[in-house]
């Protein structure tokens, strides 16, 4: 009877993932994609980026990314917050995003989620956020807070971007289970915001960083909210946004975090935060609402839903 319960419990599971729809955010006038990949990476290694954490959801799968400032603290992009794609939880200490990684893995509960008041999902300003866990984490010889940057990288200067997320613009790419570089460079923001490039879609708080004539090089969906360093154990700037991933002309968007140093101090020493509602199955309520105008994947979720509580119901007789 065990067996049963256990099949129709992985059952129901696997019926809400494949229910979910895929968020893109985008700029419709310029068509900027704000899911991020590590394209033209290589293998990175363990302690190399030692704040870089990875939010994932109730499942523990990925979805964005983050990056330890405090045992209690993380950067991440405020588009990270999804109501599609709710994250509950922060994984670090781990090159991998398999679902049983190394021993050296650890893993916290979001208890607040706090994007920048001034975030705006049409233009990406302000894409900056800061989590707090409900235990701290333990610092290890390959884990630890990274420094926040005090001043906007320098145009030409060489940077890193480090992700799990997909390794190409094929549709049928998927996210790199192990942690990815790649270099990339600080490029002028003239030249992001003409008409070769994003058409004034950069705002204040924002740099670009790419390889403008070959491209080739860049983060992509499932990268949002990690870092990019350009100085050791430094986190210079949060993924952003993008045109596509690793196109000529098109470098990467960055929220740049020297900008935000007051807000984060801030929040740091802020104890009564706004709670972050999290469970670690949906409401059917919410499911509906998430999914309105879809009517297949309402369908399909709300089922799954009313399936999960018959399962849970059985699970605890």
């Amino acid at each position: 009877m065990s067996l049963v319960k256990l099949c129709l419990f992985v059952f129901c599971v696997c019926a809400i993932q494949c229910g979910e729809s895929k968020y893109s955010p985008q700029f419709e006038k310029n068509g900027v994609n704000a899911d991020f990949r590590i394209i033209g990476g290589k293998p990175a290694k363990a302690g190399e980026f030692r704040g870089q954490v990875s939010l994932q959801n109730r499942f523990y799968a990925h979805i964005c990314a983050g990056t330890l400032i405090d045992p209690f603290h993380i950067v991440t992009a405020a588009h990270c917050h999804q109501r599609q794609k709710p994250i509950g939880y922060v994984m670090g200490d781990d090159l991998t995003v398999t679902l049983h990684g190394n021993e050296t893995r650890q893993r916290r509960k979001i208890v607040h989620f706090v994007p920048h008041p001034e975030f705006s999902r049409e233009t990406f300003q302000n894409d900056i956020a800061v989590i707090r866990v409900d235990e701290p984490f333990k610092v290890t010889e390959t884990f630890g807070p990274m420094h926040r940057s005090n001043s906007t990288p320098t145009k030409g200067i060489r940077c890193t971007v480090v992700g799990w997320g997909y390794t190409s613009n094929s549709e049928d790419s998927d996210i790199s289970y192990n942690l990815l570089k790649t270099d990339v460079f600080v490029i002028d923001i003239n030249f992001c915001n003409s008409s070769f490039s994003y058409e004034g879609a950069m705002k204040p708080g924002m740099f670009c960083a790419g390889r403008t004539k070959g491209g080739g090089h860049d983060a992509c969906q499932g990268d949002s909210g990690g870092l990019l360093t350009c100085a050791p154990r430094t986190l210079s700037g949060v993924i952003s946004f993008g045109n596509e991933c690793g196109l000529p002309n098109f470098p990467g968007i960055y929220s740049d975090v020297s900008m935000y140093k007051d807000w984060i101090d801030k929040i740091l020493i802020t104890k009564d935060l706004p709670e972050y509602e999290f469970s670690p199955f949906p409401k059917p309520h919410l499911v509906y609402e998430m999914n309105k105008g879809n009517s297949a994947a309402t369908s399909s979720v709300t089922t799954a839903v009313a399936i999960l509580s018959v399962i849970l119901a059985i699970l605890s007789h």
